[in-house]
């Protein structure tokens, strides 16, 4: 029984040993004239030691990791805000049928929250002269933030 479980064991270790692997943005693999260069875009400072039959690579990047690119799909939006200063009424244009607008002053707190349609205004009449922060969500996943300035 016991050589049973220390069997599993090992077999779970060699498993988690070779499920490693990086999910970056970029990275690549090159081999020229007894070279080889490989990197990860967002990984520290690694180190690769080679001797006649072994190569050791430390870090997170293994030579035997298959680099694959993630494509998102995002459907282009234009957010039009104006005009920056504002006085009294900030426009707000897009060429999507549904948006959510978020108000946020320069503390972090929320001011205004709605849905509305392609072109719309808030009033900022009411609000005191300074900072704030507009986060503009289309189709429901596209996002855009605008710094937006009130005069008094």
């Amino acid at each position: 029984m016991k050589s049973i479980i220390v069997f599993l064991a090992l077999l779970l270790s060699i498993y988690i040993a070779s499920a490693q692997e990086v999910i970056a943005t970029a990275g690549d693999f090159q081999q020229a004239g007894g070279y080889s260069l490989s990197w990860t875009l967002g990984e520290c400072v690694t180190e690769t030691v080679s001797g006649s039959a072994n190569t050791l690579t430390q870090g997170f990047q293994q030579p035997w990791v298959i680099v694959t690119q993630i494509t998102e799909n995002n459907v282009e939006s234009e957010i039009r805000v104006f005009p920056n200063p504002v006085d009294e009424i900030l426009h707000i244009s897009s060429n999507c049928s549904n948006m959510k607008l978020m108000l946020f002053d320069a503390t972090g707190k929320l001011i205004l929250e709605e849905t509305t349609a392609e072109n719309t205004f808030v009033s900022m009449a009411e609000l005191n002269a300074g900072v704030y922060i507009l986060f503009v969500e289309t189709n429901g996943y596209n996002s855009q933030s605008f710094r937006i300035i009130k005069n008094d």
